[in-house]
């Protein structure tokens, strides 16, 4: 049987064991070392996690401290291909295969792969749009730079990392230098220690996935997704989320094409790359490439449903049989269904003791799969800053636009004005089982909702309450909510309104001179 070195199996490189089970091959994991404690343990805490939800055997070996007894450990194992599964192991993954003489790029070229400000030269280097930007050690030569741009709005970053964590937005010279200041020195998402910044202007647009696939240097597409993101008060850039594209518009065509470029002048010849563009009134330009599969930690299955593959399985496919992956990326793009993730932003560090966003998920039409934080994981919720410190993922997928819209828009609504529908914090009260509906299911005209005597239960409770409530009505029947009832709601009426609609209700506008809210099945 052919071995595989996978260079840490995380997020949705992960599913990279499954793919080698399933084609035969042995999947063996290899974890990077790391000698800053902080970062070991993070990253630890992260494989146990994945590790956890995988099904087959695999094999786990370690990074040495020595890359050259690291080498002979795997050239001992006599793999077939060496793999990176996350940004973690891009630079080991690519230097292990380029020096075992197996399929891979050059790691002459593993810069211009992983750190931001040599791809750019690059780009610079073969005549194509790129963003101009400079590696900094110190605030003085960071605001040396800033006096040569015509451009106030400028970004600081890592230069080699993921998940846009450091990274932060400036206005103007002195808010660059503080930001600066505050970065320098900070650990970054791979575990390394902020010794220098890049300061790059700032490209203000729409930003686009294009995620392709490389071998023998032919580049195809396997999927396009378009993110939507806010800025924070601190600069900060956070995911609100991200859809996939299902057609080749004029704005896709143009990415491909300019990404086709940016993957000539990086001089990519094997594997995917995940490669994250702007596109604003010039046309687009590249922010990063990441020479992996997409991150997100989205399963295999998600990903066959939206565009009838999903890309580790490609990527394994482009090693082991070229002509295959090559037939099956020649049909034209679209997709099979619409496909939208929503990160979860989490508004202020929050104590939680209890999880309701449980009891609401399952009856979105669209809903696929979450990863969020529950009780069970944690009693405390971060304030999101980055991808990283969002409190979870909801996958969202439907043959139906309009719904699957409509329900993103319904989660951003209640992340936004509503957060206390999906999390409580200080809530210690238990009062047992919760009273049952006696009317059997579909079997009333009407219900009407009283909620007083549930004002004490926790909100899991009570949506599992109004659950059993909307099946004993009949399809066209009226649910009515007074407003004693809904005073005793959080967020009043309004709370009331959304969490009706998130069980599939339409809400009649209101009734003159009535305080009821009026919904039907």
């Amino acid at each position: 049987m052919k071995k595989v070195i996978i260079v840490e199996a995380l997020s949705t490189g992960s599913n990279l064991i499954q793919d080698c089970f399933d084609r035969d091959l042995e999947p063996i994991v290899l974890e990077r070392y790391l000698d800053t404690e902080v970062s070991a343990k993070a990253l630890e805490h992260e494989r146990s996690e994945k590790y956890s939800h995988i099904k087959v055997p695999f094999t786990i070996i370690k990074e040495q401290k020595s890359y050259e007894v690291t080498l002979e450990q795997v050239r001992a194992l006599a793999p077939s291909f060496v793999l990176p599964g996350s940004e973690d192991g891009v630079i080991l993954a690519t230097r292990l295969a380029d020096d075992l003489g197996l399929l891979g790029n050059p790691y002459s070229i593993i810069n211009k792969m992983t750190n931001k400000f040599h791809m750019h030269n690059a780009l610079k280097e073969a005549g194509v749009r790129h963003i101009r930007g400079q590696v900094c050690k110190t605030p003085e030569e960071a605001e040396k730079f800033y006096d040569t741009l015509d451009n106030e709005n400028v970004v600081v970053k890592p230069p080699h990392g993921a998940a846009s964590m450091g990274v932060r937005f400036c206005k103007g010279k002195k808010d660059l230098l503080t930001k600066f200041s505050e970065q320098l020195g900070q650990i970054g998402s791979l575990g390394d220690i902020a010794q220098e910044l890049l300061v790059q202007e700032r490209i203000i647009g729409s930003e686009y996935i294009v995620n392709t696939l490389t071998f023998n240097g032919i580049h195809k597409v396997t999927s396009i997704w378009k993110y939507e993101k806010k800025a924070l008060d601190n600069g900060s850039n956070v995911y609100v989320g991200m859809i996939a594209i299902d057609e080749v518009t004029p704005e896709a065509y143009a990415l491909v094409e300019y990404a086709f470029q940016v993957l000539d002048a990086i001089g990519i010849k094997q594997g995917p790359v995940h490669g994250e563009y702007m596109l604003d009134e010039k046309g687009p330009v590249l922010i990063e490439t990441n020479c992996r599969c997409m991150g997100t930690s989205y399963p295999a299955p998600y990903g066959d449903l939206i565009f009838g593959h999903h890309e580790t399985d490609l990527a394994l496919e482009s090693y082991t049989n070229q002509d295959v992956v090559l037939q099956r990326l020649c049909k034209p793009y679209g997709t099979k269904k619409f496909g939208f993730n929503k990160f979860m932003i989490t508004p202020k560090d929050m104590p939680i003791t209890n999880s309701p966003i449980f009891g609401i998920l399952p009856h979105l039409r669209s809903f696929y799969n979450c990863t969020v934080y529950s009780t069970i994981s944690t009693d405390n919720l971060a304030k999101t800053v980055d991808l990283e410190t969002s409190s979870g993922t909801i996958r969202l997928v439907h043959e139906d636009y309009s719904i699957i819209k409509q329900e993103y828009e319904l989660l951003k609504d209640l992340e936004s004005k509503y957060f206390g529908l999906l999390y409580q914090e200080n809530f210690d009260k238990s009062l047992g089982s919760l009273p049952e509906v006696s009317a059997a299911p579909d079997s009333l005209d009407s219900f009407e909702i009283d909620l007083r005597h549930l004002k004490d239960y926790p909100l899991e409770d009570v949506y599992h309450y109004l659950k059993q409530v909307i099946l004993s009505v009949k399809k066209g029947g009226t649910i009515f909510v007074t407003k004693d009832a809904y005073a005793e709601f959080p967020y009043g009426a309004a709370g009331m309104v959304t969490i009706l609609r998130i069980f599939g209700l339409t809400i009649n506008l209101p009734v003159y001179k009535s305080d009821k809210i009026i919904a039907e099945r």
